[in-house]
């Protein structure tokens, strides 16, 4: 196992006294990697700030990176703040994971899309991330592959 699979094997929370090889045979290193990007899809869902902040505390490194065709930004609390001008500019929509999570070497690749009130895409995209050694984002590159209208993340 590399330095990276041990670290986060050692991070991850799972049955107390397995082997960082044998949790990451159990497929819990998936399974956090999963549960990252659904409480970070999960931040982009949440309209209040402060339980969006909370995701964001979970699985955002406080100063992780974001970058999208319509913005750059860096720390928590801006991406806190981002996420709110999103929501507000697009009211009613919601995001969502169209693709499994891939992962190698704690860089992910997901595809997402942005739905309507009547669940109709109105914008669908990958985002590239990177994770610290707590499995935390440390950084996500968002790429837009169909828009509708602007700034509707999540990058």
């Amino acid at each position: 196992m590399n330095d990276y699979a041990t670290s986060l094997a050692a991070a991850l929370p799972g049955p107390a006294g397995l082997a960082p090889t044998t949790r990451r045979s159990l497929g819990l290193i998936d399974a956090r990697l999963d549960w990252v990007v659904s409480k970070y899809l999960a931040a982009w869902n949440t309209a209040g700030d402060t339980d969006r902040l909370r995701h964001l505390q979970s699985t955002w490194n406080e100063f992780g990176s974001f970058e999208d065709p319509l913005v750059r930004l860096q720390g928590r609390f801006a991406m806190n703040a981002h996420i709110a001008a999103c929501r507000a500019a697009r009211r009613g929509v919601r995001w969502r994971v169209t693709s499994d999570i891939a992962h190698q070497q704690g860089r992910i690749l997901f595809a997402w899309a942005v739905l309507d009130g009547q669940g109709r895409e109105v914008l669908v995209g990958h985002s590239y991330g990177e994770l610290d050694a707590q499995a935390r984002i440390q950084k996500i590159v968002g790429f837009f592959s169909s828009v509708s209208h602007s700034r509707a993340g999540p990058g």
